[in-house]
């Protein structure tokens, strides 16, 4: 192997070694229904939206790029036939090398994935549902025609009716969520529920992180008692059907809000502003909860 060989060579694995760091994830903008998207992000702060698919594509596509460059830049005209077969032999397991590098990067994605997932969930999965649901509460009050937000005790149903939104886009991804399909792990500000909202500060809390509705004893509720069971066809999400009956359409204020799905260091936000933050335990004393600080 010549030096623009293995030039070629050490570029094809720091390529690999980059995607495998930063690779394509999922992004969901919720409008009707949820527009894919994708951006690259740290391999530890993915979430549950990792494109695995395009990855393994690209590092293929790296792969294969790299092969036929370290093939083109063998030297044209050897000077004796030994050195042609010395290249030939040396020309082989350059290639092998290379798609041996792109399997061992996978096992060992896969590996930290699934170490990584279970012991340390990723804040960045419930921004972005969250995101998505302050997106689709936005959409909603401007087609109302008083611009109104969704009412308390409906607005997960009002959401999904009006198509604004999905059932998925209401269940938290973090492992200590343990919400499931047809449960909500978030709740609406009561405070602002069902007002303008053009009369709502920016700063205002919209939605939040909650497991209000959990029952110790466990899910007795039907999820064939939702309001979209006629709509979807849901049987792949919840075989088992069976839901908390309180976990839907949750409302109130700081008393129901949770800091467990995130080892009680904080909870995200969604400010009137569609704003996502993480808000640390700390802070979360400084959250305005009404529009007029008069309010009682």
């Amino acid at each position: 192997m010549n030096k623009k060989q293995k030039i070629c060579l050490w570029i094809g694995i720091a390529a690999i070694a980059l995607m495998g760091l930063f690779p394509p994830v999922f992004i969901f903008e919720l409008g009707r229904w949820a527009d894919r998207d994708i951006e690259y992000r740290f391999l530890l702060n993915t979430g549950a939206f990792l494109a695995l698919s395009e990855l393994l594509l690209q590092w293929a596509v790296v792969a294969a790029g790299t092969g036929v460059l370290i093939y083109a830049l063998e030297d044209k005209k050897p000077k004796d036939e030994q050195r042609t077969q010395c290249k030939s032999k040396v020309t082989g397991p350059a290639l092998t090398v290379v798609f041996l590098i792109v399997v061992i990067a996978i096992l060992v994605f896969l590996l930290v994935r699934s170490y990584v997932r279970p012991t340390s969930p990723p804040r960045s999965s419930c921004q972005v549902q969250l995101r998505g649901l302050g997106m689709a509460i936005t959409i909603y009050a401007g087609e109302d025609e008083h611009q109104r937000l969704p009412t308390a005790d409906k607005w997960c149903d009002l959401l999904i009716q009006g198509d604004f939104t999905t059932p998925k886009q209401f269940v938290c991804r973090c492992i200590e969520s343990d919400a499931i399909f047809g449960e909500s792990s978030y709740a609406i500000n009561a405070n602002i529920a069902g007002k303008s909202i053009n009369e709502i500060p920016d700063d205002v809390v919209l939605l939040f992180e909650t497991n209000f509705g959990i029952n110790p004893l466990g899910r007795h509720g039907q999820l064939s008692e939702r309001s979209f069971r006629d709509r979807l066809s849901y049987a792949r999400y919840n075989p088992k059907g069976r839901v908390y009956r309180r976990r839907w359409n949750q409302f109130g204020g700081p008393e129901i809000l949770t800091t467990e799905n995130h080892g009680g260091k904080g909870c995200n936000i969604v400010f009137k502003d569609r704003r996502v933050d993480f808000v640390p335990t700390q802070r979360l004393g400084t959250l305005k909860w009404k529009p007029d600080p008069n309010d009682s």
